[in-house]
């Protein structure tokens, strides 16, 4: 999961010395309290189509239909990792759609039953549905973004106009948020080894929440890299988040847009790097800061739960080793 790696430790300490940032201190434990209450299922929503569901917050009134996500990742891990990424985007300023898990058991069982019936009523339309649901103990519920791949032409709009600077703002936070993560999964960047996938970044569509923003979908976290990969990975991106920070007059973040982050993009964004480029350089420059500042606000509480489960986990072992010496476990 997103806890097998500590990534760009580097990135947190040395990049946030450079800006002047001091890292959030990490807040006290609470102490143990009561667990709250199980939920009590309400009234039963009416039962979604393939592929969609609920989406997280108030439920529509009766009759009314939206559209949402549900995405299965294999295994209960790796949908709780992909949420955590999700989630920790969003903190960092990045346009993510809202997400939540659904387990088959606890207190979303009544949702995970109004899809199973749901993909029945369907018959053999439902056929693929019903198979993921019975696969995997988990899944997760996204709202929808309507919008437009980052390589499709549709997306240049977002690189017209007022909204260019926005876009471009939008493009740092997302580098900055792999960067942490590991993940090559979204933008193309050679000097990184990321092969990059830019239908992962959506151009909102106009009129939608996330009108004029890039949206990060899908998102990506390594598990257990190998140590000196990650070491030589930490190093790469400290170097190059370096120096796209101090870049003055554009001469490392322009080339890095035209052709890495933004050489599949539409010709719309293209012309905007040509026409603007100082002003996309210093936006992108922008948006990088604000989500790495963003981040160091959070490190001492992201610090203090990883040693509180690496704690929690320990002592496990010892007493799995107290109880059954001769049971192979990791050490």
């Amino acid at each position: 999961n997103a806890g097998d790696r500590k990534p760009a430790a580097g990135l947190f300490d040395k990049l946030g010395a450079a800006l002047g940032l001091t890292p959030a201190p990490k807040p006290p434990l609470a102490p143990p309290s009561t667990p709250p209450p199980a939920a009590t299922p309400g009234p039963r929503t009416p039962a979604p189509t393939p592929g969609m569901a609920a989406s997280p917050g108030p439920a529509p009134a009766v009759g009314a239909e939206r559209v949402a996500v549900l995405k299965f990742c294999g295994s209960r891990l790796l949908t709780q990792a992909e949420q955590l990424a999700t989630e920790l985007a969003r903190h960092a300023g990045v346009a993510a759609p809202d997400s939540r898990v659904i387990h088959q058991t606890g207190v979303t069982a009544v949702e995970w039953q109004a899809l199973e019936a749901a993909a029945d009523a369907l018959g053999s339309a439902g056929e693929e549905l019903r198979g993921d649901l019975d696969g995997t103990p988990a899944a997760l519920l996204m709202t929808y973004v309507p919008g437009a791949k980052l390589s499709s032409p549709a997306a240049g709009q977002v690189f017209l106009g007022a909204s260019r600077g926005q876009a471009c703002e939008d493009l740092g936070r997302i580098f900055c948020i792999d960067a942490l993560l590991g993940n090559a999964d979204r933008l193309p960047c050679t000097d990184l080894g990321w092969r990059g996938n830019p239908g992962n970044v959506l151009a909102g569509a106009p009129g939608s929440k996330h009108a004029g923003r890039l949206v990060a979908i899908d998102a990506c976290v390594q598990r257990r890299p190998p140590a000196a990969k990650l070491d030589r990975e930490d190093e790469v991106v400290d170097r190059l988040a370096q120096l796209v920070l101090t870049d003055p007059g554009g001469s490392v973040v322009l080339p890095l847009l035209r052709d890495q982050l933004l050489a599949a993009a539409p010709p719309a964004a293209q012309s905007a790097l040509r026409e603007a480029g100082p002003e996309c350089a210093a936006a992108f420059q922008r948006g990088l800061r604000d989500a790495l500042q963003r981040v160091v606000a959070l490190k001492g509480l992201l610090e203090m739960m990883h040693e509180k489960v690496a704690g929690h986990v320990a002592e496990f072992l010892a007493d799995m080793r107290a109880a059954a010496p001769n049971l192979a476990l990791p050490s």
